[in-house]
């Protein structure tokens, strides 16, 4: 599966509906999270955003924030329903770990972090609620 990595700028304008549709689709009308998604966050110049396409449909998808010099942020981690449980969302983090120097961290909704603690990541604070109303833990991917 090819993954695409791009700035805010060169982003069509189909690929960003698209990106967008399905966040607003999970995190929002799944997961019942009433918050203003669109964070502003996305336009910034450093700012990744990595996807996976199956049959032209974005099915997995992350953005990765410049929060300093050598620091990133992991977030808006997203697998459409009917792409679940085939690893995509572990291939975009994956492949952001590689391709990324300093540190990097996420901020995890809570039932997940055993699964980024399978990817190589450690709990760095306490759970605490976000924005959005799910619990959260922060995390840090553990470079070797």
């Amino acid at each position: 599966m090819e993954i695409f990595d791009q700035p805010f700028s060169a982003l069509s304008s189909t690929t960003l509906y698209a990106l967008l549709r399905l966040r607003f689709e999970v995190f929002v009308l799944e997961q019942q999270s009433f918050y203003l998604d669109t964070d502003g966050r996305d336009l910034e110049p450093e700012t990744r955003h990595l996807w996976i396409e199956d049959q032209n449909q974005i099915v997995a998808y992350l953005r990765v924030l410049a929060d300093g010099p050598d620091e990133h942020c992991i977030g808006r981690v997203v697998t459409a329903p009917q792409a679940r449980g085939k690893g995509l969302a572990a291939l975009l983090v994956n492949h952001v770990a590689s391709t990324t120097s300093g540190s990097l961290t996420l901020k995890a909704q809570a039932y997940l972090a055993d699964w980024y603690l399978s990817l190589g990541y450690e709990a760095t604070g306490e759970v605490f609620d976000e924005e959005d109303g799910i619990p959260h833990l922060p995390m840090a991917l553990k470079r070797l």
